[in-house]
C-alpha cells in the first residue's frame, strides 16, 4: 500500500511540476506578444531572451522562433519609419506629401522620434505610442517599396502584431507577398492566435521630462474644514524612483488633488503617463484656488497615457489614443483659469511616470 502511496504522490508532483512550467511557457509568449501589441520594443526583446530560457519543447520552441522571427519584421519596420522621418526632414523646406489611407498629408517635421504632418489646415503630431497604423505604415512606404513583395512581409508582421493594426489587412499583405515570391510559411501559423491586449509602453526619460517630474514641482492639495489645503510635497509623500519617474503616496487619512505647481496657459498641451492609477481617479483642469470647479477626464485603472490640451477656448482629450470628453464640475469651464490636477484617494499610490506640459 505504500507503494502505492509513493507513487500516486511522485506522479502528482510530476503533473505539477508539469503544469507549472506549461503556465510559464504560455505567459512568456504572451508578454512578448502583449509587449509587440504595445509597441514596446525594449520590452519584446527582454521577455523574448527571457522565454528562450524555456526552450526544449518541440511545440513551444517553433511557436517562439515565429515570434522571434515577427519581432525581427517590426524592429526593422519602426527602422524605416525613423529613416524615413529623418530623410523627409533632411528635405524640409521642399513640399513633401504622401498619401495616408485616401488623404493627402503634407510633411511638416520629424525630430526626436515626432512627426508632423499636416491636413485640413491642421497639424497633427505623433510619437511611436501614438501614430495610427495608417500613418506609420504610409511613413514606412516611403523607405521600404510598397510593391515589393519582400515589403510586405515587413508591412503584415507590423499589422498583425500592434494593437492598432489591422489583422485583415496583415493577411492580405502576407497572401500577396507569398504570390510574389517570399516565404511567409512559417508566419502564417500567426493569423490564428489571438490577438493580444498590448500594455502601455513608457516613454524613455529624458533630462526635460526628470525635471518636470522633480517633486518641488508638484503640491497635494487636502479639502480641510473650510477650504483647500496646499502643501508642497514631502519626502514622505514623494520621491523620484532610479529612472526619475515620481512616485507619489496620498496621506493615508484623506483624498487629494496631485497638482502641478505653474499655471496653464491660454493654449496648452499636455502627454502625461500615469501607472498605478486606480478606478475612480481623475485628471484634468482645476482651479488655481482650490474650489470645486474643474474640468475633469475619467481614468481606466492600470497604466495610462492622456494627451489633453486648450487651444482657442476648447479643450481636447484622447486616452489611449481614443478621444474622450471632460467633465465639467461646478462652474468648471473650458476658459477656466487652472492648473493640472490628479485625484489621489486616500492612501493609494501613483507614479507620474512621464509628463510633456508646454505651450502651443
Amino acid at each position: 500500500m505504500r507503494w502505492l502511496v509513493a507513487i500516486f504522490i511522485a506522479l502528482t508532483f510530476v503533473s505539477f511540476v508539469h503544469a507549472q512550467d506549461e503556465d510559464a511557457k504560455a505567459t512568456a509568449l504572451k508578454d512578448i506578444r502583449s509587449a509587440m501589441s504595445a509597441r514596446d520594443l525594449a520590452t519584446m526583446k527582454t521577455k523574448l531572451a527571457a522565454a528562450g530560457k524555456l526552450r526544449g519543447e518541440e511545440k513551444f520552441d517553433i511557436e517562439l522562433d515565429r515570434l522571434q522571427l515577427l519581432a525581427d519584421y517590426i524592429t526593422s519596420f519602426w527602422e524605416a519609419v525613423d529613416r524615413a522621418g529623418k530623410n523627409m526632414q533632411a528635405k524640409a523646406g521642399t513640399i513633401q506629401e504622401f498619401v495616408v489611407g485616401e488623404t493627402m498629408v503634407l510633411f511638416v517635421e520629424y525630430f526626436d522620434r515626432r512627426l508632423v504632418v499636416r491636413t485640413a489646415g491642421k497639424n497633427h503630431e505623433y510619437v511611436l505610442q501614438n501614430m495610427p497604423y495608417k500613418v506609420a505604415l504610409a511613413v514606412a512606404q516611403q523607405e521600404l517599396d510598397p510593391k515589393s513583395a519582400a515589403n510586405k512581409v515587413y508591412f503584415g508582421a507590423f499589422l498583425l502584431m500592434d494593437g492598432k493594426g489591422d489583422r485583415k489587412l496583415a493577411a492580405k499583405m502576407w497572401e500577396e507577398a507569398g504570390r510574389g515570391g517570399s516565404d511567409v510559411k512559417s508566419l502564417l501559423p500567426e493569423l490564428g492566435s489571438e490577438a493580444a491586449a498590448g500594455a502601455v509602453a513608457l516613454p524613455a526619460m529624458t533630462p526635460a521630462i526628470k525635471a518636470q517630474l522633480s517633486a518641488k514641482n508638484w503640491s497635494l492639495r487636502t479639502k480641510g474644514p473650510k477650504n483647500w489645503q496646499k502643501k508642497p510635497l514631502a519626502t514622505d509623500n514623494a520621491s523620484q524612483d532610479a529612472d526619475g519617474r515620481l512616485v507619489v503616496t496620498a496621506p493615508s487619512d484623506a483624498d487629494a488633488q496631485l497638482v502641478f505647481n505653474r499655471q496653464l496657459a491660454p493654449a496648452f498641451v499636455c502627454r502625461i503617463y500615469l501607472d498605478g492609477v486606480k478606478k475612480g481617479q481623475t485628471i484634468g483642469l482645476v482651479s488655481v484656488d482650490g474650489d470645486e470647479d474643474a474640468m475633469t477626464l475619467a481614468l481606466p485603472s492600470g497604466t495610462v497615457f492622456i494627451e489633453f490640451g486648450r487651444q482657442a477656448g476648447q479643450l481636447k482629450a484622447r486616452i489611449g489614443g481614443e478621444d474622450v470628453e471632460f467633465a465639467a464640475a461646478e462652474k468648471g469651464n473650458p476658459r477656466m483659469p487652472a492648473i493640472l490636477g490628479i485625484s489621489l484617494p486616500a492612501g493609494s499610490k501613483l507614479t507620474v511616470a512621464s509628463i510633456e506640459l508646454g505651450t502651443r
